[in-house]
């Protein structure tokens, strides 16, 4: 996604420490990749928020987006953030172009104000020390002091805390505050957007997920906040358990937590989730019935002691208690909504009478893969999967998801140079091994009609907005959509290289990421049908997805004409097999 709002007004955030990541010192990868640095699947618990702190704030509507790849959500991130020694920030979400939500205790801390924040937006670290003006650094998701320039900082000219929030008691709820801008935030589709907040009758989601965003703490040296935004999908849990979760005799609080209406439980139990210093005051998004994004909740406390991993949940102050207070306290401004950020929250499900006429799954026992029938009596699909040996030595079953029938299989090849697992480190780091020349045909007894055959794209055809990826997803039990844009080469490559400085993108393949943050991978099958143009053409097949590291890139074995040679052995083999 893309530009999102951080305020830094405290220190609270997500980290991963050293041991999880299980890195060496040689192998450590670009930021925020493993060794110490914020892995998505694998977050810490960080020391709870004290005076030195850097929170992140909400804006009602906001964007979300991990390292600046997996989601577009970002166009609607704000970043709020003050200048101190720590140079700490956090992330927020703007509720209208004018205001922003955060967490109150982001903006306060005990009960004199003038040693914190005024209600003027200015503030000091301590008694003595400078008045510093707090400020909004908005359409950048990079929010280090020195790398953002002037235009993208927006001087915060009043705050407004709710009247029941008691510093000393943050679990009574009313964590939240408004903070006007001085100047407006410049909105625009793509870069800065709205989202929708929490109705006043939404029911969450329990059981599901969500994703939490943050700046926060990125290894075990307090004081040091992420400079890039990262994201984490977490479990919605109900009162009921969060209460019961709560009970952790492993943490240093093993005393229960009295779990408020106004509050969501995030996260904890084996989930790994948990926010911490530099997360105060971020957005939790969940989806609307209709898996839109809103704001939901706002990172407010844990219960669990610094540095320890944290199986208790984390508490978020949810947006529909103060939807009424919001309104009076902005004087009922409208907010934007023309510039919704309306991208699905996670991937949609696909029945079968929905699904690609041209899409099936291969099948044997335990193992499974996708495929695209290409010609009347041929499917293409992976190399990978045609030479796993549960496959190659058995006669799989061929599963056409539109019409529910099982097709008559006739045997299959395999590309005479399919390179398996060309580099240990990403099938070691990222569990998926990377193959090359990852093409394979399974041929059928009986021809199928004409309507099943997909349309590749043209010759010359050159790849344009989004694209649209279908494969099973076992995790969920259901056929999966999941949209996808080009990555820039250049920054693909770059990752890539984070992994393993010898690996490099060949015109075989295709380099995508997704449009937003991809829940759980770990079981979606390979060779999942992409059609290019907004679903218009056959392009690519899934080749490689990075199940432990949302955001990594995603490799496709490409179909496109002039770009490689598969879709020329492509032509030939349809034209052996009509």
């Amino acid at each position: 996604m893309k530009n999102f709002i951080l305020v830094s007004i405290g220190l609270c955030a997500l980290f991963v420490d050293s041991a999880v990541s299980q890195c060496s010192q040689e192998l450590c990868l670009a930021p925020h990749w493993m060794c110490n640095k914020a892995v998505p699947d694998y977050p810490h618990s960080v020391p709870s928020s004290n005076k030195d702190t850097a929170c992140t704030g909400d804006s009602g509507p906001g964007t979300l987006l991990w390292q600046g790849q997996s989601w577009e959500l970002r166009k609607t991130n704000i970043l709020i953030k003050s200048i101190s020694e720590l140079g700490a920030c956090v992330a927020a979400q703007f509720t209208t172009k004018n205001w922003i939500i955060s967490a109150a205790h982001c903006v306060r801390y005990g009960n004199d104000p003038n040693n914190y924040t005024s209600k003027a937006g200015q503030f000091r670290w301590q008694p003595g020390s400078e008045v510093q003006q707090a400020f909004v650094i908005a359409g950048t998701s990079h929010v280090k002091d020195a790398d953002v320039p002037e235009a993208n900082r927006y001087p915060i000219d009043k705050v407004i805390w709710h009247e029941k929030w008691n510093p000393n008691e943050i679990g009574d709820g009313y964590d939240i505050v408004l903070l006007h801008l001085k100047r407006p935030l410049d909105l625009a589709k793509g870069k800065i957007q709205p989202m929708r907040l929490e109705p006043a009758n939404y029911v969450p989601n329990y059981g599901g997920n969500g994703v939490v965003i943050g700046f926060g703490n990125v290894n075990e040296q307090l004081g040091q906040a992420s400079d890039d935004l990262m994201e984490i999908v977490g479990p919605i849990h109900h009162p009921a358990t969060g209460i019961q979760m709560s009970f952790d005799p492993l943490n240093a609080e093993p005393s229960g937590t009295d779990l408020k209406a106004m509050h969501l439980a995030i996260g904890g139990g084996d989930s790994g989730v948990i926010v911490g210093q530099g997360d105060s005051g971020g957005p939790f998004i969940c989806g609307d019935k209709n898996n839109k994004p809103i704001l939901c909740g706002i990172a407010s406390f844990k219960s669990c002691a610094p540095f320890k991993f944290c199986r208790k949940p984390s508490y978020f102050q949810r947006v529909a208690p103060m939807l009424q207070w919001i309104k009076d306290n902005t004087n009922n401004e409208p907010q934007e909504e023309e510039l919704f950020f309306d991208e699905p929250l996670f991937p949609s499900k696909v029945s079968n009478e929905k699904a690609p006429a041209s899409l099936v799954r291969i099948i044997h026992n335990k193992v499974s893969c996708m495929g695209v029938i290409v010609t009347s009596k041929m499917i293409l699909t992976t190399a990978a999967c045609t030479k796993n040996p549960d496959l190659s030595k058995a006669n799989p079953i061929i599963y056409h998801f539109n019409s529910g029938e099982v097709l008559p299989y006739n045997g299959g090849g395999t590309h005479p140079d399919f390179t398996p697992d060309v580099s240990k480190n990403v099938s070691h780091y990222l569990t998926q091994p990377l193959n090359r020349n990852d093409f394979a045909f399974v041929a059928i007894k009986t021809p199928v009609p004409a309507a099943y055959v997909a349309k590749l794209a043209p010759q010359g055809y050159q790849m344009k907005g989004r694209s649209v990826e279908y494969t099973f997803n076992q995790a969920v039990n259901s056929l999966e959509k999941r949209n996808f844009l080009e990555m820039d080469k250049t920054d693909c490559a770059s990752k890539l290289r984070a992994v393993d400085k010898k690996l490099e993108l060949t015109p075989d393949q295709l380099c995508m990421r997704q449009v937003y943050s991809a829940e759980k991978d770990c079981k979606r099958d390979l060779g999942g049908l992409l059609m290019c143009d907004n679903g218009k053409f056959f392009c690519g097949l899934g080749s490689f997805h990075a199940c432990k590291a949302n955001g990594f890139p995603e490799i496709f074995a490409n179909y496109l004409t002039g770009r490689g040679t598969l879709r020329a052995m492509l032509d030939r083999t349809m034209q052996q097999n009509p």
